[in-house]
């Protein structure tokens, strides 16, 4: 994950708890006090979805390769290939991280597991 999208969803925590419980100077709600407040509290959850859509939207530079190193590539490529990101980071470990050979290795791995079940 990366480190704006963290620090936006820290910022929106920590407003929204400040709008829920108030302040620490009485019973008061401060935060809702000011029209400043509002506003920083309504950017946070801007950047936070514009993070996210940002997030969502990326995809891997060479689809030849898989890489595991960000999360979000893992991600991307779980949900690509229709496994979980255990089983992924499973396949690339046993045939390494070139992509027509881990589809190659999931479809075998699938395949197997199917003729399995019929003769179980």
């Amino acid at each position: 994950m990366n480190i704006e999208l963290m620090l936006a969803a820290v910022l929106y925590l920590c407003l929204g708890l400040l709008l829920m419980y108030g302040s620490v100077r009485g019973n008061a709600p401060f935060i809702c006090e000011s029209r400043r407040s509002v506003v920083l509290l309504e950017a946070a959850r801007k950047e936070a979805e514009s993070n996210r859509r940002r997030e969502r939207a990326k995809r891997p530079v060479d689809k030849n390769v898989i890489c595991l190193r960000d999360d979000w590539e893992r991600l991307w490529w779980s949900d690509h290939l229709g496994v979980s990101p255990a089983a992924l980071e499973a396949a690339v470990r046993e045939v390494g991280p070139t992509a027509t050979e881990i589809k190659r290795y999931l479809r075998r791995a699938a395949r197997e597991r199917s003729h399995a079940h019929t003769y179980a």
